[in-house]
């Protein structure tokens, strides 16, 4: 079995350095490959050897080119038979969710279809060490984008309706490398405006703040406590049938994201929730 991918690198000048080409191809096989063995698997990947049964393959590209066509295979008939449960498509939404995640992009999840989140949710007990291990083939896989500016785009090859995975360029590169999560705990007042049950993300309205900003639950909290999930489940329903006067504000214990140049929140990392 073999689900069908490709790489376009933007360049205007028509030519690219080998170097860093051969690295992003590089940092892109470990990244679609890395995910594919963690959806299928259901734990987290382990290092690439001649055994393993899902792995990438380079195919032929148009002449003149710099879109790359590949495969993720998949050798093993129990994996191809999960692989087929789950459906290509949905796979490609998985691998988007966590190329974004990796980048401390927040990506809404309103939009993933329901076998997707259910995917997710599933991996929920090993995101981190699937994190740790994707942010460092991306800092690979942006090597074109980080040294030479061209933009990318990864797709899964949909017969008659490539699906776009990920955009990357010099922006998401620098949010992969100068996004920082600060240890200090600390708490805030917000209402839960958005929350996806599967995946454990959402937005939130800090008080007195106009703009929502994504959330998630902190590293060391994926295995969250039912209680916790319920009171931002709660909080959710009971706003959204008031008007804003009448918001009735959570009170969270949160680490944050930041971008220390700019100061930026990128995203909340809820630790607790206060009653």
């Amino acid at each position: 079995m073999e689900i069908k991918l490709a790489l376009i690198v933007d360049s205007d000048t028509h030519d690219l350095d080998m170097h860093y080409g051969l690295e992003t191809l590089k940092g892109t096989s470990d990244v679609t490959s890395k995910i594919a063995e963690a959806i299928l698997r259901k734990r987290a990947p382990g290092k690439v050897t001649h055994r393993n049964t899902v792995r990438t393959k380079l195919k032929y590209s148009a002449k003149g080119s710099f879109k790359q066509n590949f495969t993720i295979q998949i050798a093993d008939p129990v994996l191809i038979k999960r692989a087929n449960r789950i459906g290509k498509s949905a796979i490609a939404e998985v691998i988007s969710y966590f190329i974004y995640e990796a980048l401390h992009f927040h990506k809404d999840t309103e939009n993933l279809s329901v076998q997707a989140q259910e995917v997710i949710a599933e991996m929920v007990p090993f995101h981190d060490a699937l994190m740790d291990k994707l942010r460092e083939h991306l800092k690979d896989m942006h090597q074109v984008s980080k040294y030479y500016g061209h933009d990318m785009t990864l797709s899964y090859c949909k017969p008659n309706d490539p699906q776009v995975i990920a955009k990357l360029d010099q922006n998401t590169s620098i949010h992969l490398t100068e996004t920082v999560i600060e240890k200090q705990e600390f708490e805030i007042e917000a209402i839960i405006n958005r929350y996806n049950t599967f995946t454990g993300t959402g937005r939130l309205l800090l008080k007195g703040e106009q703009e929502t900003v994504p959330f998630s639950f902190a590293s060391d909290m994926h295995a969250v406590r039912l209680e916790i999930k319920k009171e931002i489940s709660k909080n959710l329903d009971t706003n959204n049938a008031k008007n804003n006067d009448d918001f009735q504000y959570a009170k969270l214990r949160v680490v944050r994201a930041i971008r220390p140049a700019t100061k930026d929140i990128v995203k909340y990392l809820i630790k607790g929730v206060y009653n």
